[in-house]
């Protein structure tokens, strides 16, 4: 297939006016982490403090000075990968969560919005690779499970897979989870393999007492295989079905597994009476303390590690249109000075293709609408757009050189076709620009 580039493409007064709106939204945008880092939310006399924690230098950055969600107490947290933005869960109060996207340069918020309030209390949450939408763990609603909330909460929650008081979950690849239930009066502790998009699951039980509160789960991540890593209120970290590779400095409240370059690292935080973010390599039997110094009480964590090389992620399902993203040279990775190429193909010939593009970290759009005409849905949120005129295979292309002042930033893009009565619409395209 050929694809052409419309005279819109080429004009020199859009291209000028595209690159002066990148240039003026650089300083907007949260740039990405050159080392491990962790993202920890403490509770402080029922409020929530946030830090950021650089996992090798031990150092401690309280974030703000305000976000969304900070005058409740924590609940749980999250990395989104997609924009590098905060996840964060808070207790709403009687019977009710609320859930919150912060968006952060270095540790300095540069906006925050609750995206919406679900009954129960949610114990985990992340962000679904493949569609962008958030995933919550809930108990105390008429059925415990995994559910999933629009990425935008412009819509009701709907729900994944029902499991018995679920504590925590990890999600992995772009179609699955490990998940771990609480002990009760009558079984033990289980972790749940899942399958998101239809629910399925296998769970296997593990051995050890009844009514075990779970704190954590992780997959071990330098094997092809699903092998958990989870933690227990006892203050035990476990491998596979039963066997401990470590203790932690106390009770654990939560953790995650990443890796140092040659081992499986899981991270974890304890609370009061010692809080402390730590650090166990799996094999060595070892546990290192990293960080003591958080204000409040440590409830809950999740660790993102990125090389600064440069990515590009495809998020949400095609609707009628696709897109995708091509750094320079179509596999290099994006980086500043270099070109970027949107390609939306499938559509209808000969129709007029709006690329709208997104500053992740930009101040967000509350009127957001749950759906566009005909049904499509909204995969990121747009400050600004172009109109280009698709080929006669229904394909349009969009090039554009990154500004020197993006490195390190993330963008967001979708294409929408507008029609009299639907406008279809693609999946979402994040760019993250190298250092």
């Amino acid at each position: 297939m050929t694809h052409r580039n419309t005279p819109h493409e080429s004009d020199p007064a859009l291209r000028a006016t595209t690159l002066a709106w990148l240039a003026s939204i650089a300083i907007q945008l949260p740039a990405a982490a050159q080392t491990p880092v962790a993202v920890v939310a403490s509770e402080s006399a029922g409020t929530t403090a946030l830090s950021i924690v650089d996992i090798q230098a031990g150092t401690v950055s309280p974030i703000g000075p305000i976000f969304s969600g900070m005058d409740q107490p924590p609940l749980c947290v999250a990395w989104d990968p997609i924009d590098h933005s905060i996840l964060l869960a808070t207790d709403n109060g009687p019977g009710t969560s609320a859930i919150h996207r912060i968006h952060v340069r270095g540790s300095t918020v540069t906006t925050s919005r609750r995206l919406a309030v679900v009954s129960g209390q949610v114990t985990a949450l992340a962000s679904r690779q493949q569609s962008g939408d958030v995933l919550i763990a809930r108990t105390g609603v008429p059925s415990d499970g995994l559910w999933g909330l629009p990425r935008f909460g412009q819509g009701p929650a709907w729900q994944i897979a029902a499991i018995p008081a679920i504590a925590d979950f990890c999600h992995y690849g772009r179609d699955h989870a490990l998940v771990i239930s609480h002990g009760t009066a009558t079984s033990p502790p289980a972790v749940w393999q899942l399958q998101l998009s239809t629910g399925a699951v296998l769970t296997t039980g593990l051995p050890g007492a009844l009514s075990r509160q779970m704190t954590g789960i992780g997959r071990f991540v330098l094997t092809p295989s699903s092998l958990p890593v989870y933690s227990d209120d006892g203050g035990r970290l476990y491998m596979g079905n039963s066997v401990q590779i470590a203790g932690p400095p106390q009770a654990t409240r939560d953790i995650r597994v990443t890796t140092d370059g040659a081992f499986a690292l899981v991270v974890g935080v304890s609370g009061q009476p010692t809080p402390a973010l730590y650090t166990h390599r799996v094999g060595s039997q070892q546990v290192a303390l990293v960080a003591t110094n958080f204000n409040g009480d440590p409830v809950a964590l999740d660790v993102w590690w990125d090389y600064g090389r440069g990515n590009i992620r495809g998020f949400g399902q095609p609707c009628g249109l696709s897109l995708a993203g091509y750094g320079p040279g179509g596999a290099q990775p994006p980086a500043a000075g270099s070109s970027i190429r949107l390609l939306s193909y499938g559509g209808t010939p000969n129709a007029w293709v709006v690329f709208a593009l997104a500053a992740f970290g930009g101040p967000p759009t509350n009127t957001l609408p749950a759906g566009l005409p005909g049904g499509c849905t909204v995969a990121i949120e747009p400050l600004t757009a172009g109109w280009w005129l698709a080929d006669a295979s229904g394909s349009a292309t969009v090039t554009m050189t990154v500004p020197a002042s993006m490195r390190g930033k993330f963008l967001g893009f979708q294409a929408v076709e507008l029609h009299p009565n639907a406008w279809p619409s693609s999946n979402g395209v994040s760019f993250e620009i190298a250092r």
